[in-house]
């Protein structure tokens, strides 16, 4: 929504939106997505060629998955998170899970001092799995412990190696909670 007569939209079939300014005063335009994401953008029109904004939440919002639910309130929380590690670190995904762009994961920032890219996500209902791949761009080994990857709402971490050479690199699987309580 903005201002009456301030501008004219159009949309396209991939979801984008076309706005062309008509006044040449400065005005706020509010959007939400289908899936409840909202920005406010403030806009100042200028002669000339306009601008493309790509809107990327820094981290998606799960959808429901009733079926992900149920097989991981089947058993103790402590069964299902052993059995979520071990099927991601065999390559696996857990039973009901859906794959998500690894691009749109948690914030997430340890002070392991590796440098981490993502290249798996995994949702569940409660949980969410991480695959990163780990690359030490140091000149020295680094030793490494699941506690270097420890952060807020983290449930559980596994390293493919605890030692990592100069230039080396290997994986860690990050299990976060998706729950509010997080791991706290």
């Amino acid at each position: 929504t903005g201002p009456d007569n301030a501008y004219t939209k159009a949309t396209t079939a991939d979801g984008a939106l076309l706005i062309t300014p008509l006044t040449g005063q400065d005005f706020t335009l509010f959007l939400e997505t289908a899936g409840g994401v909202g920005v406010s953008i403030d806009v100042s029109p200028k002669p000339g060629n306009g601008r493309t904004l790509h809107l990327i939440p820094a981290d998606v919002p799960l959808r429901p998955n009733p079926d992900a639910k149920a097989w991981e309130e089947s058993q103790p929380f402590q069964k299902t998170l052993v059995s979520v590690a071990r099927s991601v670190v065999n390559g696996d995904v857990p039973e009901n899970y859906t794959e998500v762009k690894a691009s749109r994961g948690p914030a997430y920032n340890p002070p392991a001092g590796v440098q981490l890219t993502p290249e798996r996500q995994l949702a569940g209902s409660h949980l969410r799995v991480m695959r990163y791949r780990m690359k030490n761009t140091g000149y020295v080994t680094r030793a490494l412990s699941e506690k270097q990857f420890w952060q807020k709402g983290v449930r559980a971490v596994m390293l493919s190696t605890r030692t990592l050479y100069a230039n080396g690199e290997g994986f860690v699987w990050v299990i976060f909670s998706t729950d509010a309580e997080g791991g706290s």
